[in-house]
């Protein structure tokens, strides 16, 4: 499944939240409910999935102030 972090759901993330993240906001916007962002997985209602690099690079530096661009990720679930 294919996964965009827009630039609306980083102005709205919260810093160091598991669950009010861009990143969970767009898997919210993908119809997964309940999404949760951990440092090594993402879970959801019905599944989950390894952290990819690039997801775990993007979090990183968001939740360091860093700044981030929008992207689209794949979400394969184990």
């Amino acid at each position: 499944m294919k996964i965009t972090v827009t630039q609306k759901h980083i102005d709205e993330g919260q810093r160091g939240s598991s669950t009010r993240d861009p990143v969970c906001f767009a898997m919210t916007d993908a119809g997964l409910k309940r999404p949760y962002a951990g440092v090594t997985y993402l879970s959801w209602a019905d599944g989950f999935a390894k952290v990819p690099e690039e997801v775990y690079g993007f979090m990183l530096d968001f939740d360091n102030g860093r700044p981030v661009l929008p992207f689209t990720y794949d979400l394969e679930s184990e």
